[in-house]
């Protein structure tokens, strides 16, 4: 039952970083990040990181009930869960990578 709401809580935290992305607040974001960006090109990487953040959110709190439902067998949401991840992580990297000249952090 604690990972379960682990895992919402997670997708909660995701949530929270999207709408802040969303809304162009700097709370989340390194201070590298923002010395190396100026403010228009922080604003874009701001939106370029609202998708995968939704998407991670969304995925962890639906995964977190799926879970707890026990409707799905453990290969398939496993396979479902880490193919979901692996695209919003995808879109996380490549928005770096566009914006910081690097994949990661």
């Amino acid at each position: 039952m604690g990972e379960i709401i682990a895992q919402i809580l997670l997708g909660i935290w995701m949530l929270t970083q999207a709408a802040c992305h969303f809304f162009g607040l700097d709370v989340f974001l390194r201070q590298s990040v923002r010395d190396s960006l100026s403010k228009e090109a922080r604003a874009s990487f701001q939106r370029g990181m609202v998708l995968p953040y939704l998407i991670l959110g969304m995925t962890f709190i639906g995964m977190g009930i799926v879970e707890r439902k026990a409707v799905l067998s453990m290969p398939l949401f496993l396979g479902l869960y880490i193919i979901l991840c692996a695209a919003s992580l995808a879109g996380v990297l490549r928005n770096n990578k566009k914006h910081l000249g690097h994949y990661m952090w």
